[in-house]
């Protein structure tokens, strides 16, 4: 059932379902398990190593047209006029939302690497990957008798989550989604002003009062968090690469400042394969986010922690 250009996802999804179904012999079990997993997709909490699709480079396809593979070669050839491949030779790519757009596949199509160091105005376009790349190979399990289960009608009853708001300003692109976190308040949730272009806003209900300690708490919490798994997987590398004594201010996943977002350096390890490369490039993007956070607060000096008895 694994097929070389399916995605992760893809793969983990249809076996876990599979095992589910043979082991309990329920739909409705079977039924549970496929929700899970569409609100895990639908909520953009899954690493982006999950969605990496990967492909032979052609010209066209059989019924004609022009390939993902050779739209995003040739796309990559302009930016780099030194890039080549050859033909029959795999890439990795991802697809991405395109919001205010007409979707059209080949403008969506991104190496993981072009989508990482563009991570504060592209994300990962979820109900493709759900509608299309994951529920068509498993209609194509479940479909057949004797248990004729419509996928598709699954997934349109399921309740679709809203995605992670982000945090990251964006100057020069003006897209509706670069919006949505800054009008937020990062500890209620409820719509409030935005303030200029911080990373984070904070509502004035959560800066006074007890309401105030409570939210200082969360937010040095939630930094600390970030830390603890900034830390953790920095001796992953180490131990892995070599690279001992790189610090994370100068390495991995920097904010590049001025509304850029996180940049990724050349200098540290680049390995697409490896999933704590994807984990460690969002636990950083959290670091930041949460330190801008805490500063919303008005904490911006760790002996003003002393207030709330940290």
């Amino acid at each position: 059932m694994i097929r070389k250009d399916n995605c992760a996802l893809t793969q983990r999804v249809q076996q876990g379902a599979l095992i589910t179904l043979f082991k309990t012999s329920s739909k409705q079990k079977l039924k549970e398990y496929l929700q899970r997993q569409w609100t895990k997709i639908m909520s953009g909490s899954l690493p982006l190593s999950q969605f990496v699709l990967s492909g032979r480079v052609r010209e066209q396809y059989r019924t004609g047209g022009t390939t993902l593979q050779a739209e995003l070669v040739k796309n990559l050839c302009s930016i780099d006029p030194g890039f080549k491949m050859k033909a029959s030779e795999r890439i990795s790519y991802v697809i991405v939302a395109t919001p205010g757009q007409a979707f059209r596949l080949k403008d969506c199509v991104r190496t993981p690497m072009q989508l990482l160091e563009n991570w504060d105005r592209e994300s990962i376009h979820t109900a493709y990957y759900a509608s299309t790349q994951l529920n068509r190979a498993l209609a194509r399990c479940f479909s057949l008798p004797p248990y004729n289960i419509n996928i598709h009608a699954w997934f349109a009853s399921t309740p679709k989550p809203r995605k992670r708001a982000n945090f990251w300003p964006v100057k020069k692109e003006k897209n509706i989604s670069n919006f949505f976190g800054s009008g937020t308040c990062a500890h209620c949730a409820e719509k409030c002003p935005s303030n200029g272009s911080s990373k984070v806003v904070v509502c004035t209900r959560c800066l006074a009062g007890s309401e105030r300690q409570v939210g200082a708490v969360w937010a040095l919490n939630r930094h600390n968090k970030s830390l603890k798994m900034r830390e953790g997987l920095r001796k992953i590398c180490e131990n892995c690469n070599g690279l001992r004594g790189a610090g994370d201010e100068l390495g991995f996943g920097a904010d590049a400042g001025e509304g850029k977002g996180v940049v990724v350096p050349i200098g540290n390890c680049l390995n697409l394969e490896c999933a704590v490369f994807f984990k460690r490039h969002r636990v950083r993007e959290m670091e930041i986010e949460s330190e801008a956070v805490v500063k919303a607060f008005g904490l911006l000096d760790v002996d003003e922690y002393d207030e709330f008895g940290l």
